[in-house]
Order: C-alpha cells, then sequence, then structure tokens
C-alpha cells in the first residue's frame, strides 16, 4: 500500500512538472483546465494498473516427496499464542483518521460559512448568476452562481464592468466544481503535498479563463490591467470561492498578451504520449504468468475436482452432466485439457458419491477405472456416502491454475514454534470419521518397502533436528509423514524412528473405526446387523474387507463388506 501511494505521488509530481515546463504559459486554458483535474484521477490510477508479461515455463513440477493433502485430516494446533499486535499499522491508521477528519472538518466549515452567508444576506438576480450583497469590505468572489459583491459599492454603482465581467464568467463556466473536487480529492488524500500546488494551478489557470472572456467582450487591456492593480489586497477568502486573485499579476498581465500557435500546441500535446507510457510501465505493477507447455495459458483455465454421482450403474452424473461408463473416461479428460499426466496425478482429486451403500462394489470398480485410465491417483479418489456430505469434499487445488497448485504445494507450511514457555505446540491428527469413506482394507494391503521406510526416517530426523523455534514445516512434508505412519504395518514400526516428539501420531483406520463403535456406532456385516461386540472381533480377525462410515440423525454408521460379498 506505501508503495502504491509513493507512486502516485512521484506520477503526479511529473505530470505537475510537464504542465510547469509545457503548458503553463500557453493560452489553451480550457485545456489545461482538463489536464490539471485529469491527472490526479491518472496518477491514482497508473499505480493500481498490472502489467502481464507471459513467459515460456522454464521449470517442472517438483515431484520429489510431493504428496497429496488429504482432505480427511483434521488438524487441531492447541496453544494459546497469539499473533502480535501491529502498531505500527494501528498508528499509521490512526494518523491518517485523524488527518481525514480535520480536513473534512476544514472543508465542511468552510461550505457552512459560504450557505450562511448566502441566507443571510440579501440578493439580486442578474442574467444566469445571484449577487450577493454583503457588508463587509471584501473583494468580489464567486462561488458556484453566486457572486459576492461589496452592497454599498454595488448600490452606488461602483463595481466595474471588467470586474463583474470576471465573476461571472467563473460562475458561467462552474469554476467551483473544480474547486470543489480538488477538495474532496484533498480530504481523501490530505497527506499529498502536492496537491496544496495543484489547487494554486487549478486556481491560477481559472483566472486565465476569467481574464481571456473579459478581454474577448472588447474591454482594452490596458484598462482592465489597471482595474486590476486598484483591488490589489492580500484579503484572504474561503478556500472554495474564486475571488478576483492579485497575488500574481505579473504572471497573469504577461498570459494576457501570448497567443500560442496551433502547431506549437499540437507539438507539446503530442509530448504527452511518451510521458504516459512511460508513466504507465514505470509506476504500475508487474506480474510474470508462465505459459503452458502447449502454448496456451493457463491463467485463465482452472482445476476442477472430478465429482460423479452414481444413482445406479445405468445412471451416471459427472460434474452436473449425465455420462455412461462407455464415455466416462473422454468425458473426464475434458474437464481438464490443459493438465498433463503428471500434473493430473498430482492435483485432480476425485469424489464418487453413491446413492446406496449396496453400489460399494461398483462404486469400486469405477475408483480403478478412474486410477487406470484417467490418471488420477487411488490416494486422491474418495467414496462418498449421501448427497449431503458432497459438498464437504474439496481439494486444496479446485479452481486454481497449475501455477497456483503448483506454489500451495511449495509454500504451504506449519508453523509449531511456540513463543511461550509452555514449550512447543501440539498438534492431533485424526479423521472426521463422520464424513469419509475408508476405501482401502483395514489390513492395509499396500506394500510397504525399506524404501518406504528409509524415506519416514529421513522426514523424522528433518522434523527433529528444526530448532524449538523454527519449527515450520510444509504441508506435503507433514502430510507425507502421517500417510507413512498409517500405513507401515505394527509389526515393521519397531524398525521406526520415534514419531516427533512435537506431534501426536495419527490413529491406524482400525483404532478409528473401533473407537466409533465403543462411542455406540451401529454396525453392518453385509448389510446384516450386528452387536458391537460381534463388529470388534471381525475387524481384529484381519480378514479382507471393506469399510464404510456415515452419521444419520446424529448416530454413526459402520457398514463392512467382505471382499467377495454381492447384493
Amino acid at each position: 500500500m506505501l508503495l502504491i501511494i509513493l507512486k502516485s505521488i512521484i506520477c503526479l509530481a511529473v505530470f505537475m512538472i510537464f504542465y510547469k515546463l509545457a503548458l503553463e504559459n500557453t493560452s489553451a486554458h480550457t485545456l489545461k483546465r482538463f489536464y490539471l483535474l485529469s491527472i490526479v484521477a491518472v496518477s491514482i490510477a497508473i499505480p493500481l494498473i498490472t502489467l502481464v508479461k507471459y513467459v515460456d515455463p522454464s521449470i517442472t513440477l517438483n515431484t520429489k516427496n510431493l504428496f497429496p493433502i488429504k482432505q480427511d485430516i483434521e488438524q487441531q494446533i492447541i496453544n494459546n499464542y497469539t499473533n502480535p499486535v501491529d502498531y505500527v499499522s494501528i498508528i499509521l491508521w490512526a494518523i491518517y483518521y485523524l488527518g481525514a477528519i480535520l480536513f473534512l472538518f476544514r472543508f465542511l466549515k468552510n461550505i457552512s460559512t459560504l450557505v450562511k452567508k448566502i441566507k443571510t444576506s440579501p440578493k439580486t438576480k442578474v442574467g444566469n448568476v445571484c449577487i450577493v450583497l454583503s457588508e463587509d469590505s471584501s473583494l468580489p468572489h464567486t462561488f458556484f452562481n453566486y457572486i459576492f459583491l461589496n452592497k454599498n459599492d454595488y448600490e452606488k454603482n461602483n463595481i466595474d464592468k471588467g470586474v463583474f465581467l470576471h465573476e461571472q464568467t467563473h460562475a458561467i463556466q462552474k469554476h467551483s466544481v473544480d474547486i470543489l473536487a480538488i477538495e474532496i480529492v484533498q480530504v481523501i488524500f490530505w497527506f499529498n503535498p502536492l496537491l496544496i500546488l495543484l489547487k494554486r494551478y487549478i486556481k491560477l489557470n481559472h483566472e486565465f479563463l476569467a481574464d481571456k472572456a473579459v478581454l474577448s467582450s472588447g474591454i482594452s487591456t490596458s484598462e482592465y490591467q489597471k482595474t486590476l492593480l486598484s483591488f490589489s489586497s492580500n484579503i484572504k477568502y474561503p478556500t472554495l470561492v474564486n475571488p478576483i486573485n492579485y497575488s500574481s499579476l505579473k504572471k497573469r498581465f504577461k498570459i494576457m498578451k501570448t497567443q500560442t500557435s496551433k502547431s506549437k500546441l499540437l507539438l507539446k500535446v503530442l509530448l504527452l504520449l511518451p510521458l504516459c507510457i512511460i508513466s504507465v510501465y514505470g509506476f504500475s505493477q508487474k506480474e510474470t504468468i508462465i505459459k503452458s507447455n502447449n502454448s496456451n495459458v493457463v491463467n485463465g483455465l482452472t482445476i476442477k475436482d472430478i465429482q460423479l454421482i452414481i444413482k445406479n450403474e445405468d445412471d451416471l452424473v459427472l460434474n452436473g452432466n449425465k455420462v455412461t461408463i462407455e464415455n466416462l473416461k473422454d468425458e473426464v479428460n475434458k474437464l481438464n485439457p490443459l493438465l498433463d499426466n503428471k500434473q493430473k496425478q498430482y492435483f485432480l482429486f476425485a469424489y464418487l458419491l453413491m446413492e446406496d451403500d449396496k453400489l460399494y462394489p461398483y462404486t469400486k470398480k469405477i475408483s480403478n477405472f478412474l486410477s487406470l485410465n484417467c490418471d488420477i491417483k487411488s490416494s486422491q479418489i474418495v467414496i462418498v456416502n449421501g448427497f449431503n456430505h458432497l459438498n464437504l469434499y474439496k481439494s486444496p487445488f479446485n479452481g486454481k491454475t497449475t501455477i497456483e497448485a503448483q506454489e500451495i504445494l511449495d509454500k504451504q507450511t506449519i508453523n509449531f514454534t511456540s513463543s511461550t514457555k509452555q514449550g512447543p505446540w501440539k498438534v492431533k491428527v485424526g479423521f472426521n470419521t463422520a464424513d469419509f469413506t475408508l476405501n482401502n482394507n483395514l489390513n492395509i494391503s499396500k506394500s510397504i518397502n525399506q524404501q518406504d521406510i528409509n524415506e519416514y526416517n529421513s522426514l523424522v530426523e528433518k522434523f527433529n533436528s528444526l530448532p524449538d523455534h523454527e519449527k515450520v514445516v510444509k504441508v506435503t512434508d507433514f502430510s507425507r509423514l502421517h500417510e507413512l505412519y498409517r500405513l507401515i504395518p505394527q509389526n515393521k514400526k519397531a524398525d521406526l524412528k520415534p514419531f516427533p516428539d512435537f506431534l501426536t501420531p495419527p490413529k491406524s483406520d482400525k483404532e478409528i473405526v473401533i473407537q466409533m463403535i465403543e462411542k455406540g456406532a451401529t454396525c453392518f456385516f453385509n448389510d446384516k446387523k450386528i452387536d458391537a461386540e460381534k463388529a470388534i472381533s471381525i475387524i481384529n480377525s484381519n480378514g479382507l474387507f471393506n469399510v464404510t462410515t456415515k452419521h444419520e440423525n446424529g448416530v454413526s454408521i459402520i457398514s463392512m463388506y467382505s471382499e467377495s460379498y454381492k447384493e
């Protein structure tokens, strides 16, 4: 924010310098009026512009130790640590609001003074303007269609024709609108000192416009200049009015005699083009976007999760559109056309919703089909029970570009550092058993080799080597550690290094289900209701079967199926 403000101030300074050097002494007063007002908006807008540069990819996916973030992991960081209060920001904002309030008060006070003066003074209508007859001895000045004149001078007809025409021009050309606009801008950007100088430029140009109108009416230049000198005064006026300004008469007298040729003026205006280009390039924001490998820019195309509703074996709905098992592969691939095979493996998640638990065997076949034919990892395919649960599942990459997805994997970290005396943070990792499906066998049929054990031990060493005040780890590493711990069989855990002391080891799938049974879950085996003792006995038997869990009306339901079971 501070950088944008600084760029805006410098940008305004550049345009004001150009005005002072190239435009102020010309006779194109209407052009100058437009220029002085527009550079305020331009100087605010340019720093907000973002210039996008598209470049060819120079890096590839970092697949080392890359592991999808499991959506069924619930991380609860328990500590009374709170982020430190940013007192600097609070102080700066307090100063800003105080300044804005003071400038707003000043602005409203000036408005109130003029309105009160208009209401309490006698008035008379002359053409399109209203004459406000004031008792004080102030010099003529204008606010919108109101011209303030000394009552005694007006009644004695002592107001010079040129002076009246000068003020009438201010009213007709609505010069007060310019002043009002710059005053409002100054209330918001009161910290920009250039606005004070810019307001002087605007008011002086108003005098040029009024002087030009007076001289165009046929009044002699020399006579008009004598009249202006006779009104010379140091009296101060409210900032919102247009008085006859005599503090820069020398400049005004010089401009009265100036006639700028069209060719010279055109040349100066053309110089604005390179100035604008340089300003946009120099003060705008820059962003680099990497093109996809097939030269299509990925920025506008985002990753879409696969959501497949299975009503029955002949009724499939893919992301809102009906499909068949025959065209399922093609339709799935159409959802993410710019992803290559590796990107699909790391960024795509599929959620299969079955309306009936009896569809589990068929749903499992579709899960295997997607894994084999659509490059979606089996660990990223989740089977969901019931429509109410589908919306709870969303991958961290859904709606992101491939660049953003890779950045999520690269940058996501968990901070385990504690600034208190209570020691490192404790992280509890478990499963949201109310809303997920166990789509693997409870005895974990996945083959675990020595390489997996070595990877686990390496991650433990990496975590334990972090100082207590720097325990910040990538979410990908964190998830991988827990996944390995869950997959490694109990009889091989003796070969593992102790789980990091600042983390709580995750429970196995078997422990989770047994805990649900002990808490009163209703259990079924091959669609037949069984008691808790029988359910625990089946789980501990290490037989090959599939388990799904869900909640209905506040009750946990566990359905177990033998591998050979068919409806």
